[in-house]
């Protein structure tokens, strides 16, 4: 089980447990902890397929991505014009994300390429 966790002052933290009971109940362990964001993290998505990576989106206008094997940021993502509002894996290969822009991009996740971009959403 995993639990993840983003703050108002931008943080993101992780927690897992095996779900194995000892006598005061399940166990959860702080894995890792980063300052993602200048301002608060407004969207998480784990990418299910894949497991290993995360993303958040914050209102400094960018996704952060996260390898959780190696407890790593792997980059930014940087379309957005507003605070990114929502993030989402769509079958591992691709992520959507929204801002309070209006814009929905398609992201590649093979290289995080923004293959589209569209606009006029409220």
């Amino acid at each position: 089980m995993k639990i993840v966790v983003g703050t108002y002052d931008g943080g993101l933290m992780g927690w897992e447990s095996d779900l194995t009971a000892d006598s005061s109940g399940r166990t959860l362990q702080l894995t890792y902890a980063f300052a993602a964001h200048d301002g608060s993290v407004r969207s998480l998505a784990l990418n299910e397929v894949a497991g290993s990576t995360l993303v958040s989106g914050g209102s400094d206008e960018t996704i952060r991505v996260f390898n959780l094997k190696k407890h790593t940021e792997t980059g930014s993502l940087l379309e957005h014009k507003a605070a990114v509002t929502a993030v989402e894996f769509f079958r591992g290969s691709h992520l959507l994300s929204g801002s309070q822009d209006g814009i929905v991009c398609v992201w590649r996740t093979s290289d995080w390429l923004c293959m589209d971009n569209m606009r006029g959403h409220k």
